[in-house]
């Protein structure tokens, strides 16, 4: 019977060491844990916190690559994190497998030893050649509204349970931070669009049209390059407005908003709504018959609304006045120069007759004003057209 009991002593103390060690290793992995939540909170950008939860997973987890997914609102976001090299994509697309497990929200845990298709694809899609272990967690922190999906692959070990405990408990902290940086990137983002977003056609504000605007004088000024500026306002608008009312009046200025927008096809040109019924388009790098061609586009493209509008008792349709104006700006010379000058040529258009171009011709800032109709303008040797 000696033996028997030996050997019992020897399996109760061995029992006993194993549990000691599991100790250590989940103080081990506490302590690291309440490291990471004190570097978590004082990183305000995203990238850092993942990095930093990446290189704590690889050292504390066995953990060799993961992704995570997030929902916020319609949008997905996924972090993936490939041999420790973070990155973040907006207004991510799922994949079929990706939709799967998104539906279920069932956390799960995949091992080598038993085979799957499932375990193939996810290491596809994880990047890796060949893994242990792959484990599956939901990760949605109560009351922030957003979801969180972990999809993560062990190093060559495999998941023990304390490595699945621990991450699962770093994975919840991610996702409680990663909630606090969308959301206020989110709302930072909102507030800068309110700034510079006029909020009846959501064309750009004056402030946000200035702001460009400098900026493209100044790239002008650097390569010499033309810029040309046009200066909008709808016919008799007033007019308008106390004949048809106010509701009609701001269904009128979206209208003539989204006709301006359609008018437009490259990048680098920018529309703004300046202020009540008069809008700007800025082209740099235009001439001034690119200028005229594109003033044309935008007097056709509000044409073909038809929006009635009576004006002194005969029937019309709502039209635009067009004032445009090109220069190749000098060091020397004032922004505002440009600006007048169109504003110029607008009134113009509209004291004779209103629903057309005209244009002001610059030497250094001095202006004089030509009469264009819609069908053409004025020829200038600034720098070549673009092909409107």
């Amino acid at each position: 019977m000696a033996p028997v009991k030996k050997r019992n002593c020897d399996l109760c103390y061995s029992n006993v060491k194993v549990k000691a060690l599991e100790h250590v290793a989940l103080n081990t992995r506490h302590e690291a844990l309440r490291d990471l939540v004190m570097r978590a909170r004082s990183q305000p950008d995203l990238a850092d916190l993942t990095a930093a939860i990446c290189s704590l997973w690889r050292f504390v987890a066995n953990v060799s690559n993961w992704r995570v997914l997030c929902r916020m609102d319609q949008e997905f976001i996924v972090v993936d994190s490939q041999a420790q090299q973070v990155t973040i994509a907006y207004d991510y697309q799922l994949s079929d497998l990706e939709k799967l497990l998104w539906s279920s929200r069932i956390p799960r845990h995949l091992k080598r030893k038993n085979k799957c298709d499932e375990l193939i694809q996810l290491e596809e899609l994880l990047h890796e050649t060949q893994v242990e272990d792959v484990a599956m967690l939901p990760l949605d922190p109560s009351g922030r509204g957003l979801q969180f999906y972990l999809i993560i692959a062990s190093g060559p070990f495999g998941f023990s349970r304390l490595d699945l405990k621990f991450i699962q408990d770093v994975g919840m902290l991610l996702a409680s931070e990663m909630s606090d940086r969308l959301i206020t990137q989110k709302l930072m983002n909102t507030l800068q669009q309110n700034a510079r977003e006029d909020s009846l056609t959501r064309l750009a504000n004056r402030r946000y049209f200035e702001e460009v605007f400098d900026v493209s004088w100044r790239n002008a000024t650097r390569n010499n390059e033309p810029l040309s500026l046009l200066m909008i306002d709808v016919d008799h608008f007033k007019i308008y407005n106390d004949t048809f009312g106010h509701v009609a009046g701001d269904a009128c200025l979206r209208a003539v908003a989204d006709a301006i927008r359609s008018a437009i096809r490259r990048p680098l040109d920018f529309c703004a709504r300046m202020g009540g019924e008069e809008f700007g388009v800025l082209l740099p790098n235009t001439r001034e018959d690119g200028a005229i061609a594109m003033a044309n586009r935008i007097i056709a493209a509000v044409d073909a609304l038809t929006i009635p509008h009576m004006v002194s008792g005969f029937s019309s349709m709502v039209s635009v006045s067009i004032g445009s104006a090109t220069c190749v700006p000098k060091r020397h010379e004032n922004s505002l120069c440009l600006v007048e000058a169109a504003d110029e040529a607008l009134y113009e258009a509209k004291s004779k007759g209103r629903h057309q171009v005209r244009v002001a011709q610059f030497k250094e800032c001095e202006t004089k004003t030509s009469a264009t109709g819609s069908d053409g303008g004025s020829q200038s040797p600034i720098g070549e057209a673009p092909e409107y």
